[in-house]
């Protein structure tokens, strides 16, 4: 099953946990001193917060897949979109579209190695 994954870059992590947590109606399933993510299942969505010092706002969006036949068909439907891919290592571990110019997609996740 698909899930989209959001990533989102914050200046401040305490409040944006707190404010995450209060809106998702539970804590980060994973949390760092840097870092925390959500992985919820209604929406289903990896949701990712880091204050890793890029500049508030949108870091990375992508789709994470669990098999193989919906790596498969991702990376379909991405080239039949014209999406340009980076393809890194076999057997694939991620899959990401180079940023357009205007593009609101930076990256798109291929998948992970078992």
């Amino acid at each position: 099953m698909k899930r989209l994954h959001v990533h989102l870059s914050v200046a401040d992590l305490p409040a944006s946990v707190r404010f995450y947590a209060a809106l998702f109606g539970a804590p980060p399933t994973v949390a760092h001193s840097d870092y925390a993510k959500w992985m919820l299942d209604d929406p289903r969505v990896n949701f990712a917060i880091s204050s890793c010092g890029a500049a508030p706002g949108l870091d990375h969006l992508g789709i994470q897949v669990e098999t193989p036949d919906e790596l498969a068909d991702a990376y379909g439907r991405l080239r039949a979109a014209d999406g340009p891919v980076l393809e890194e290592g076999r057997p694939p571990a991620a899959m990401h579209g180079r940023k357009r110019p205007g593009s609101p997609i930076r990256r798109a996740w291929r998948g992970r190695r078992s």
